[in-house]
């Protein structure tokens, strides 16, 4: 469960599961960071420009322009049948 500071974070385990986030070379199938289910509370998961928190992007991709890294880190687009259940809550000003 994130809210607010650990969004990014909370939602890449949730939808990069899959990836050797680890410094050795582990067996991610022995060794898993996958969560059984995710509670996301304002999170932002998007670094799409268009929808995202302006200042989150910048602090997080240290305002590059990189479609590589803006990839990466928008969450959603990771999404797959095994993305583990989601509890999402966005607040609308």
């Amino acid at each position: 469960m994130e809210f607010s500071t650990g969004w990014n974070l909370a939602s890449r385990l949730g939808t990069h599961y899959d990836r050797n986030v680890f410094e050795k070379d582990y067996d991610i199938d022995v060794l898993s960071v996958k969560p059984d289910f995710m509670m996301l509370i304002c999170p932002v998961v998007s670094m799409n420009l268009d929808i995202t928190h302006k200042s989150s992007r910048d602090n997080l991709l240290r305002k590059t322009s990189n479609d590589e890294l803006v990839s990466l880190f928008s969450n959603e687009l990771h999404i797959d049948e095994d993305t583990p259940s989601t509890f999402l809550v966005i607040f609308n000003k």
